[in-house]
Formats: C-alpha cells, structure tokens, sequence
C-alpha cells in the first residue's frame, strides 16, 4: 500500500500478488490490486480483481461500488448501475456511491430514476454541495428548471464563486421563463469570467431572446474575441441578422460553418434566413443535402423538415408540403392523449364550479400589477397582440409565464388531499390568500411599474380557475382563429415543449380545439371574470379598432404609442418582438389547400359544436 501511495506500481502490483498467493480469498487485497489496475488505464484488469473479490465475499460493499466505477469508465452503465444499487444496498451511508448510480443511470438513459436518486441523497444529506449540484444538473436535463434553480442557488449561497452553478442557474432560469434572473446569473458569471467564451455567447443568446440586439451583439464579439471560431456565438449573430432583415449577411457568416460537417443549429439558422430572403427552391435544396448527412439526430432532423415544408408551401407545392411536416412529427416519439385530455377538462369543469367562488373574498396584495391573460392555441396571435398592448406605458409583455402551471404543483402538498384540480376544494381561504400573495409578489418583481403584465403562456387556458381563484382582478383574452387556418398554421410547426404534441396530427389538432373551446364555455360560465374573444382575423385586418377594444377591456385608454407597435424598442417586452413590420392579412386562408387534409378537424369541431 506504502508502494501504490507513492506511485510506485509496478513494486505494489507484485507485492499485491505476492501476498494474494497466500491468501487469494482476502476481498480487501483484491480490491487494492483493483484499483491498481484502474489507475494505470486497465478497466478490465480491475474488473477481474474486483469480481475475484465478490467472489471471495458475495458482502464486500466496496467490492461491488469499485466494479461499477470499472464498468462505468468502460462504457458499460447498465451492469455498472446494478453493481453500484448492490453496493448501496450493503452499505447505504456511502453518499458518493449514490452520485456514482445517478451517473450509471443517465447514461443508461434513465433519467427520471438517476433524478429519483439523487433527490432521495440530497433528503438524507442536505449540505451535500456536490449532491446539490449533481441534482440541479440532472433535473435541468429532465425539464424541471424549477428544480435546478432551487439547488443551484443552494450552492451558491455557499459557494457564490461556483462558475459553473451560476451558469447552470442563468440555464435554469430561462427554462423557467425568468429572463431578469437568468440576466442577473449569467452576469455574475461574466464577472466571475469575463473571457470565457461559453459564458458570453449564452449570455448572448440570453439578450437576443430579450430583443436587446446591441447588447447581444456585444456579448458574442466577447465571445469571438477569446473563441474566433466559436459556432453558437457566429450563429446568434447571423440570427440577429435576419431579425433586422439581412439574410445575405447572415448566411456570409454561416459559411464557414456550413461546409464540412455544420452542426444541427448552423442548419436551422440557415434555412432560416434563406426563407427570411424568399430563396425558397435553394432553401429546399440545402435542406435535402443536409438531411443526407450521417448523424443528423431526430430532433434536428424535425426541424429541418418543417422548415422545408413551410419552404414548399411558400413555392405552392402543398402536397410536398404536407409530406415533409408530416415527417417531420413521425420523427419525434411524441403522442398527444385525446382521451386523457378530454378527461382532464371533465376534471376541470367538475372542480371549479361556480359555487367554488361564492362568498370568497379574497383579494390581491395591491392593485397593481394585475395579470392579463392571453390565451389561445400557438399562432393565434397572442404574441403579436401582446406586442401591440406593450407598446402602452402601462402594459408589460413579459411572454410565457410558468407562475400558474408551478402553482398547480404546490396546491396538492397544502390540502394534502386528493389529486389537482380536485385538491381545490380543499383550500381554506389562508392557503387561497398565501397563493395570492405569492402570485402578485412575483408579478410585481417583473413589471418594471406597469399597471398590466400580460402572460402568454400557450397552455394557461387551463389555468383560469385557479387565476381567477388567486388573482381576482386579472383579465382574460382569448385569441381565436379560423380553425382551418389554425390547424394549418399548427401543423406546420415543430414546438420543443412536449405539453404541445397535439400538433402532431390533425386528429390531435382537432381534439385540442374542441376541448379548449369547452373549457373557454365553463369558465365563461364558472369563474366570476370577464373573458374577452380576439378574431385573430379582426386583429390583422381591424387592428386600431381591435387594440382599443382590448384597452378599454382592461380599463385603459388608447395611446398613440401603440400604433408605432414594430418600432425598434416601441415595446416593453421580455422576448424578442415577433413583428418587425406593419401586419397583414397575407395569413388568412392558408389552410384552405389542406382542406382535405384536415377534415377531421373540421368534423371533430362539428361534432363538439352538436353536442354542446
């Protein structure tokens, strides 16, 4: 052992053997020969040491921990995980193994468990900095920034230098739609690293997304200082540049990353700014050749395909269209539950009935900022309603809100009671009032003094109850489409949250419709709030008249700051504005091709209409 400290190993080794040939079954030994052997790059020397030494002792814990590390490093997670769980299971105070498992476990492609058990270490070991760390690791990959917020900010109040967990809660936090925390933790981590080119092209991309182009701009030529050839940095200013409509520019600086083997993000950006500038055959063409690439995953894949489907709806050709959208969903294994909806909306009618608001009383903190509600399928025209209302001094567009969807969350652990939305009638009126306080204190925190914040969120529909519960002095609109126009426009898009995969097929289209159609006609009904119905149509076509009925729906008066609503800056938004330039009508009627394609759409919405 004296030999192996000091890194002389060839002298451990035989020592190791010589001792072993007197007592070959002493587990203890076998392990340090292991370990030896793991240390010079030997994997499956130390593989045999340590099954040698299960051998002599079926009970030896480290025996086990340290055969799973040697199937870990040579790729083999599956049998390493069930070596470490035995490991765990002989010795269960050993911390490290358990990070080990979680390890085994994702790269096994188990997440949700790798997640399970490192949630379950951090319950027995609180102070665990690295188990903090490794969860809020873990539940970012999983899709919970929620989470990894909360454990990445438990590092940093120890360890408020960590680089790396400041990044992760900038990471985070935009996944939670927190675009001002994301900011403050991204800066704080290009002070901490002021020429690291990662930090500076996410803090890049962090901006972009807020629509401050020349403070992104600034952030990616950080990056490109340290990093010349850095690719996401050179991609978020080609990007930009289709924003402000110069594609050509765009794509010159795409080039160099286009030729050999670009990556997936290069592609889209590309194909992006080729059907920014109407080069729609060469926007097919490239996008053919990339799809023939070896190793294009599915997700990119996805993306591509909708892009030339849009490509070729453009050029006229609707059937090539169709083809390609619908691979383009056939490539991602994504199912949209018809049956599981409809029974969610039946769970929703029956528990926010009218009588659950009688004689509540409850009200928010203050009066203002008061919460609007858009709701409507993607492609509505939310978010182009959004950027007009935020033109208003007293309107803040703060985009896709999660604050509703997180509260759903919480409500069964308050009542400790049945399932949400049947957990609602179990709230006593401090919950009712602890939920409102929490709703308007994160409001206030984000409404740069605005009297109105709007919240965009596409599956809030079913959260109007529980608004209505919370925050009594919301407003609602509800953004309607034709419903051809709708499931084309729908169709047409590949969306990354998974809550949208009825879009994936016209049958899915046409049950998300009928259903939010239902729920929008209960709380109607229901819910003591005004709700209010936008024609995406009017908005294109009647866009003044349509704003100032909005204005006054919220107890505002018009301001001619709303007609200058694709101006550079006009808005107060927390995202990119969608519209640079004056709206048209040039959408309307774009469904009609499809017609035969999306018949069951139109019977499925018949049949709702019959039976309502």
């Amino acid at each position: 052992m004296d030999k192996h400290r000091t890194g002389q190993h060839e002298d451990a080794r035989r020592l190791y053997l010589e001792y072993l040939e007197s007592r070959p079954e002493d587990a203890g030994a076998l392990c340090l020969l292991a370990s030896l052997a793991g240390e010079q790059g030997d994997h499956a020397g130390a593989e045999a040491s340590f099954r040698r030494a299960i051998g002599a002792d079926a009970g030896h814990a480290p025996a086990h921990s340290g055969l799973g590390a040697s199937l870990l490093l040579q790729q083999r997670p599956a049998e390493a995980a069930e070596a470490l769980e035995r490991a765990i299971e002989l010795q269960p105070d050993q911390p490290e193994w358990r990070l080990q498992l979680a390890l085994a476990l994702r790269q096994s492609g188990r997440l949700e468990e790798a997640i399970r058990v490192v949630a379950r270490m951090v319950k027995r070991w609180p102070d665990s900095l690295q188990g903090r760390y490794n969860l809020a690791v873990l539940a970012l990959e999983g899709g919970n920034p929620d989470l990894a917020a909360e454990n990445f900010r438990f590092v940093l109040q120890r360890q408020p230098d960590r680089l790396a967990a400041l990044v992760g809660l900038g990471r985070a936090l935009i996944g939670a739609n927190d675009p001002a925390g994301a900011q403050e933790a991204l800066d704080g981590a290009a002070r901490l690293a002021p020429d690291d080119a990662e930090v500076n092209a996410l803090r890049g991309n962090l901006l972009r997304r807020r629509g401050r182009f020349e403070d992104a701009i600034s952030s990616y030529r950080k990056a490109l200082d340290t990093d010349p050839g850095h690719v996401g940095a050179t991609i978020g200013l080609a990007d930009i540049d289709r924003h402000r409509g110069d594609a050509d520019r765009g794509l010159q600086r795409l080039a160099p990353l286009l030729e050999a083997a670009p990556s997936p993000q290069a592609m889209i950006t590309a194909a992006r700014l080729m059907l920014r500038s109407d080069r729609l055959e060469e926007t097919v063409r490239a996008i053919e050749k990339w799809l023939e690439l070896p190793g294009v995953s599915a997700t990119s894949r996805s993306g591509l395909l909708s892009l030339k489907g849009h490509a070729l709806d453009r050029l006229g050709q609707h059937e090539a269209a169709w083809t390609a959208w619908t691979e383009s969903h056939g490539d991602l294994p994504r199912h949209f539950d018809g049956q599981h909806f409809d029974k969610a909306i039946d769970a929703l009618c029956e528990a926010y009935e009218p009588a659950l608001f009688a004689g509540r009383s409850i009200a928010p903190v203050s009066d203002d900022p008061r919460p609007l509600l858009i709701v409507g399928t993607p492609r509505s025209g939310k978010s182009i309603l959004e950027q007009m209302l935020a033109c208003h001094p007293a309107v803040h567009g703060a985009g896709e809100l999660r604050y509703l969807g997180v509260m759903t969350n919480h409500l069964v652990g308050m009542t400790g009671g049945a399932a949400y939305p049947g957990c609602v009638r179990a709230l006593s009126e401090g919950d009712v009032r602890a939920l409102s306080d929490s709703y308007s204190r994160a409001l206030e925190a984000i409404a740069r003094g605005a009297r109105w914040v709007t919240d965009t969120q596409p599956t809030n529909f079913l959260h109007i109850g529980l608004a209505a519960l919370v925050a009594p002095g919301l407003k609602v609109v509800f953004c309607e489409r034709d419903p051809l126009d709708t499931a084309w426009a729908c169709y047409g898009r590949r969306f990354a949250d998974p809550a949208l995969a009825f879009v994936a097929t016209p049958q899915g289209i046409g049950r998300y419709l009928a259903g939010m159609s239902r729920l929008m006609r209960h709380w109607a009904q229901a819910v003591p709030i005004e709700i209010m119905t936008v024609r995406y149509e009017h908005l294109v076509r009647r866009t003044r008249p349509t704003i100032e009925r909005v204005l006054r729906h919220i107890g505002l008066e018009w301001d001619d700051a709303c007609a200058d609503y694709a101006a550079p800056g006009a808005a107060d938004l927390d995202s990119a504005p969608v519209l640079t330039g004056a709206v048209d009508d040039r959408e309307i009627g774009r469904g009609i091709p499809y017609r035969h394609h999306l018949a069951q759409v139109e019977s499925i919405l018949s049949g709702s209409a019959d039976a309502g």
